[in-house]
């Protein structure tokens, strides 16, 4: 969920440049698409392991708590590096 949680900052970071004038035309629907390939590859999954992995733990928000949780304190802590 961390490197989830840096892709999808990393296509907020690229639509609010989008936004800038001048700036050229980005397809975030195929930039996405990307990130998130190399994400399923680099962990051996699917993008329908990925969904019901998802659809698991929100159905269950205590455990989905405890995970982002973790997930912020990771991240706090590499920005912090």
């Amino acid at each position: 969920m961390t490197d989830v949680q840096i892709i999808e900052a990393q296509i907020n970071h690229q639509k609010s440049l989008g936004k800038e004038e001048g700036a050229p035309t980005v397809d975030y629907k195929a930039m996405a698409q990307s990130y998130y390939d190399q994400f399923f590859e680099h962990y051996g999954i699917t993008d329908t392991i990925f969904s019901q992995n998802i659809r698991y733990y929100t159905e269950r928000p205590e455990v989905l708590e405890r995970i982002m949780d973790s997930v912020v304190q990771r991240l706090t802590k590499e920005k912090g590096e």
